[in-house]
């Protein structure tokens, strides 16, 4: 999670293991006690869950730890605060009210030290492990939804995530593995181990899947759905997406002539520059990659089509830009 929110969520700062401290102020305390005043009703009242046992604020927040954060600071500070279990015979703490009223919890303890501590009101808060029951999922889904409607009931703007078998290996593993072979940060146990085991590995190329074909690159070994795109900030989505297209040849001549066109790509994603720069003929393509004002509007990397090469804009906002693009790509590739 530490490899994925660094790489996949592009957040500058990321922490595992994260405690608050005593000589820290808390904020919000009026938001944070009404949150657990209504939570805490709230799953009493309809499945009979003693979520904070009788805990204070104060001591729910000092026991806290989370294990992972990170902090996204562009285009705007975002932050995102991750719970992770593994039980290698599938999530598993007491029985299955007591595990989903266990991951709640965290959920919720999550939700209060990022406004408590970090002062954000909008964020990500995500729960994941690799194996799941389904008994235990049929009992949790429920009691998740109920947290997100609750959490829209006060204003407050974080997503709640949850990712569980399948969804973790498309939503979590296979992202970070769209990025191994860019990563050389001995740090980063999960991702040198994953290339080491690939440098043995006779099957090196990526399988990427669609409804009609079965082709492979050079990148990496990982199945490819539209669940591993979904999770990548959307320059990486865009690069990553067109740079398929391409290799796969499924984008025709008319659509790259339409891309290169600023009124056909402002008027299909919002952006304000062709989305494609012919540079094919050009002696200098770093200077190619500046507006008329000197600023870099793509990105360094070329990319090959039919004998020409051309650059990639790279003025992308997920906020601004996510749903059109991906709207776009999606009917293109239809990825499973």
């Amino acid at each position: 999670m530490y490899s994925w929110l660094r790489h996949v969520k592009e957040c500058q700062l990321v922490q595992t293991n994260w405690k608050s401290s005593q000589s820290w102020n808390l904020s919000n305390k009026e938001l944070l006690t009404k949150i657990m005043n209504i939570t805490a009703e709230y799953y009493s009242s309809k499945y009979g869950m003693d979520i904070f046992r009788k805990s204070s604020l104060e001591q729910l927040l000092k026991q806290a730890e989370v294990d992972v954060i990170g902090i996204s600071f562009s285009p705007e500070p975002f932050i995102y605060g991750i719970d992770i279990a593994f039980h290698e015979n599938g999530l598993m703490y007491g029985n299955k009210l007591e595990t989903a009223e266990i991951v709640i919890k965290k959920y919720i303890r999550t939700l209060m030290c990022i406004i408590g501590y970090f002062n954000f009101t909008e964020g990500e808060i995500i729960f994941a492990s690799p194996k799941i029951n389904k008994n235990v999922s049929d009992e949790l889904l429920p009691k998740l939804n109920d947290l997100s409607d609750l959490i829209k009931s006060l204003d407050l703007n974080f997503n709640i995530k949850f990712f569980a078998n399948e969804d973790f290996h498309n939503a979590l593993l296979s992202p970070i593995m769209l990025h191994s072979v860019d990563v050389s940060d001995t740090s980063e146990l999960f991702m040198r181990s994953y290339q080491m085991i690939r440098l043995f590995d006779n099957s090196s190329k990526i399988h990427t899947k669609n409804e009609n074909t079965s082709t492979s690159t050079d990148n990496n070994n990982e199945y490819i759905n539209a669940s591993a795109f979904d999770e990548l900030k959307i320059g990486k989505c865009v690069q990553l997406t067109m740079e398929y297209m391409m290799l796969n040849n499924q984008l025709n001549e008319n659509i790259i002539n339409s891309l290169t066109d600023k009124t056909y790509s402002n008027n299909t994603f919002g952006i304000g520059f062709p989305m494609l720069k012919d540079i094919t003929n050009c002696a200098d393509k770093n200077e190619q990659r500046k507006d008329t004002k000197g600023y870099y509007r793509y990105y360094s990397t070329p990319l090959k089509y039919n004998n020409k090469t051309y650059l990639l804009c790279q003025e992308w906002n997920d906020r601004l830009h996510r749903e059109k693009y991906d709207n776009w790509y999606k009917n293109i590739i239809r990825l499973n």
